[in-house]
């Protein structure tokens, strides 16, 4: 689901509250598939491992399903699967894991330095984020 929209209901990202007895129009927006977006996290230019990868939905705060993570490999690279197109900040942030990611207020710090992508659907393979992304120190 990309979109909700309703009459007669409170939409907040992807919940919808409904009143007891109400009768509302929903509309819904659906995207078919789901996207790969691979690339490499550095430092002064050379390859760094173990970074915490984070691809951040716009709206993060409404959208928690759409965040997604990974660490760097060995030569820096990394693999996001299941990514819905969509509107998106890429992150990496050196020692990371024990940050509440998930939470809008933690992570705003790190989104200004990230990097804004816009995610498409792809035939026949991965995106590429062709220039590197430049791990963030905590």
């Amino acid at each position: 689901i990309a979109r909700i929209s309703a009459e007669g209901a409170e939409v907040s990202g992807h919940t919808l509250k409904l009143a007891a007895g109400s009768s509302p129009f929903v509309s819904l927006t659906l995207v078919g598939g789901s996207v790969e977006v691979e690339g490499t996290i550095t430092r002064a230019g050379k390859a760094f491992a173990g970074a915490m990868v984070v691809l951040v939905p716009k709206n993060p705060e409404v959208n928690r399903d759409l965040f997604r993570r990974d660490q760097s490999d060995l030569d820096g690279t990394f693999l996001l699967r299941g990514v819905v197109p969509g509107s998106y900040t890429l992150l990496a942030i050196e020692n990371g894991w024990d940050l509440d990611w998930s939470q809008p207020g933690v992570i705003a710090a790190y989104l200004k330095h990230g990097r804004k992508i816009e995610v498409g659907n792809q035939s026949g393979g991965p995106m590429n984020v062709a220039q590197a992304i430049e791990v963030q120190s905590k």
